[in-house]
């Protein structure tokens, strides 16, 4: 579900949860705003998106599905993890953190 406020506002509500929502800003790239820090239930977009842009975006989205970036503060648990290499502190922060 799409809404925009009276001041322009626009969210895609998703429910999906944390990990979804920032894979859904990350792959749909322009449309979604940027400087939004990523929320459980909805996905900022910026607020000139279009139903027509919004169309484009999401069906262009299925073909570049992508992972967010690493994220930084999922490295602070492990207990070594500032002894590995930069590319797999990037692929653990962008691990699903377990129970």
């Amino acid at each position: 579900m799409l809404t925009r406020t009276a001041d322009g506002d626009l969210r895609w509500w998703t429910w999906a949860g944390h990990r979804t929502n920032a894979t859904l800003k990350a792959s749909l790239g322009s449309v979604a705003d940027s400087a939004q820090r990523v929320d459980d239930s909805f996905v900022r977009l910026h607020t000139d998106v279009t139903r027509d842009l919004w169309k484009v975006a999401v069906a262009e989205s299925r073909d570049r599905l992508c992972l967010p970036d690493g994220d930084d503060t999922a490295l602070e648990g492990p207990k070594f993890s500032a002894a590995l290499p930069p590319p797999s502190r990037s692929d653990l922060g962008r691990s699903p953190r377990g129970p």
